[in-house]
């Protein structure tokens, strides 16, 4: 792995971190998965043993992670409407 690319996937995996606290604050159903992911990665990145597919599945798990945030807040805001 290039220092670019070790950066970029140690943002990630803050990144990664701080979503798997923000969707705690709603609810604890993804906390185990998330967490133990995040663990994985910070093993691989500490190894050196990080993919490019790896960090591009990374990426897309951050994706996936904001977007549920995303869901939780608006789901959980009182002044939303959800009409069925």
């Amino acid at each position: 792995m290039t220092k670019m690319e070790t950066s970029q996937a140690r943002k990630l995996v803050d990144i990664y971190s701080e979503l798997n606290d923000l969707i705690m604050d709603y609810t604890d159903a993804f906390h185990d998965e998330i967490y133990y992911d995040i663990i994985g990665y910070e093993n691989d990145l500490y190894e050196s043993a990080l993919t490019a597919d790896d960090i591009e599945n990374l990426k897309d798990r951050v994706k996936a992670c904001m977007m549920l945030h995303k869901a939780l807040v608006m789901f959980n805001d009182d002044t939303k409407t959800v009409y069925c």
